[in-house]
């Protein structure tokens, strides 16, 4: 059995949705993975009639209905077919509805690209990846899927524990390189004592990274840890741009992320910002 049993991808018909239909039309045809690409209606609740529009409904759905066009003819370029549906409501909650009803165990979705963190509060992307129960792999536009040089960033909370072992299944599934990540930042608060705190911080973080190192030869992969000093998102971004990582794994939340929001800072300024595809592990 594969890493993934079925893959939903959300498609609204934007050039970013597309690059990442290509790549999991690539992926999961290679990989025998059954695919569902979903568009969305959104709910509408004025009424269109007041204006002379007699067929409401059919006016909301065209957009969806020409995302899932699009869709088959870029599947069929590929000499691929692909099942599709039109779904209404809420995007975030349609989405992970139907992925929890027809059992897919990972959803992708599609990003603008670098940068993209400005847009990401609020949004479809940052909604899903809150409340999915599943994997969700985000795709940066022009990025392509890889699996052979992954990163998983941890600092020791469960969230960073859960990708770490996504991370070590996908690196022995695939003989992929494997880099294990902790970076430590002292709270402002903390300055006075600095260095014996840091000293602290960075024992503490090479210590969680050697764990997971044990946990990866086990299965026979040798994991490469690295500890920095520094903020963790920027420690993860760099890493990824200067050793061409191909995938970045890594938790919702870290030891500091608040529950009760969608992602922690650190996951969002990942996906936000990151050159590769990132996979926010889940389940």
């Amino acid at each position: 059995m594969g890493l993934f049993n079925k893959i939903l991808v959300g498609v609204d018909g934007s050039a970013s949705s597309l690059h990442a239909l290509r790549q999991i039309l690539r992926f999961s045809h290679g990989e025998k993975i059954p695919s569902i690409a979903a568009s969305v209606v959104p709910p509408y609740e004025g009424d269109l009639r007041l204006v002379g529009v007699q067929d409401i409904k059919a006016v909301l759905r065209q957009p969806c209905e020409k995302a899932l066009e699009i869709t088959n003819r870029e599947a069929n370029k590929e000499g691929l077919s692909i099942q599709t549906v039109c779904l209404e409501g809420k995007p975030h909650e349609e989405l992970l509805d139907f992925a929890l009803e027809n059992g897919c165990d990972l959803i992708v979705l599609g990003t603008r690209g670098e940068s993209f963190e400005k847009y990401l509060l609020g949004s479809v992307t940052a909604r899903v990846i809150g409340y999915s129960l599943v994997d969700v792999l985000v795709i940066p536009f022009g990025a392509t899927i890889g699996w052979q040089n992954i990163l998983c960033p941890v600092d020791g909370s469960a969230g960073s524990g859960k990708a770490a072992h996504r991370a070590i299944q996908i690196a022995e599934t695939y003989g992929a390189t494997l880099k294990i990540l902790s970076a430590t930042n002292l709270p402002i608060e903390s300055y006075a004592d600095a260095q014996k705190l840091m000293e602290s911080m960075v024992k503490e973080a090479g210590e969680y990274v050697q764990e997971i190192q044990t946990q990866a030869a086990q299965k026979g992969i040798k994991a490469l840890g690295i500890v920095r000093e520094g903020d963790a998102s920027e420690a993860i971004l760099s890493l990824a741009r200067t050793d061409k990582v191909e995938l970045i794994a890594i938790g919702s939340h870290g030891k500091s992320g608040l529950k009760r929001l969608l992602m922690g800072s650190v996951a969002e300024r990942v996906v936000g910002n990151a050159p590769c595809p990132v996979l926010v592990v889940k389940n």
